[in-house]
């Protein structure tokens, strides 16, 4: 059962930090911007995470969908966790120079369904004390602070149909505020509330990874 204090004293491994760290196979650039990104899942003094939506884009596969702000790792970048600390500062305007880097969280892959666009993320879970105003970049249609207790518990956990790429089938999905979170961000999340205690989620597709169809 999700306990509030298992979030509030969570641990996590340190993540791997200096120039050339984590980088994968593939040189330049483009090599590494093809092959991974970094995301922040940041929560608040308020108990609450940060959200985006994004913007609706042609040709990017999570295009309008709920995410945790980031992106491609840039060569320029120290390591994964400077990706995620640039990227948030780019997409909302928010700072976590001052927060509290709590640890790294398992990468997940996506979307196997377009090998051409398939991407390593490695999210990062942050505590910040301070929002401060955002400003969300022409990427991010919509920023939004959800009960990160509501999310983790499963309280608004519900499913729903998929149709698309010659699939029709249920699947978990997260219902608050009138935002809709599926995918792999979903996936990242029940990654958190199983470090916070929670079972693992049964209802996730079984035959074939779920990332083969998100």
């Amino acid at each position: 059962m999700y306990s509030p204090d298992a979030l509030h004293r969570l641990t996590l491994p340190a993540p791997l930090r200096g120039a050339g760290v984590n980088v994968e196979a593939g040189e330049g650039s483009a090599a590494i911007g093809l092959r991974r990104a970094s995301v922040a899942i940041v929560l608040g003094s308020d108990d609450k995470l940060l959200l985006i939506r994004r913007a609706a884009r042609d040709g990017d596969p999570w295009s309008g969908d709920m995410a945790f702000p980031g992106g491609r790792r840039q060569v320029e970048d120290a390591d994964d966790v400077a990706t995620a600390v640039r990227e948030t500062q780019e997409e909302v305007g928010l700072d976590l120079s001052t927060a509290t880097l709590v640890g790294a969280m398992a990468p997940q892959h996506s979307p196997l369904r377009r090998p051409d666009l398939a991407v390593s993320v490695y999210p990062f879970f942050f505590r910040t004390a301070d929002w401060g105003p955002f400003v969300p970049s022409d990427e991010v249609a919509g920023v939004h602070l959800l009960d990160a207790h509501a999310l983790l518990s499963g309280a608004c956990r519900q499913t729903f149909r998929y149709q698309g790429w010659g699939l029709d089938r249920e699947l978990p999905c997260l219902r608050l505020d009138e935002v809709f979170i599926w995918g792999l961000t979903l996936r990242m999340l029940d990654d958190l509330a199983e470090a916070c205690g929670v079972p693992a989620r049964d209802d996730w597709p079984r035959a074939t990874s779920f990332e083969a169809h998100k």
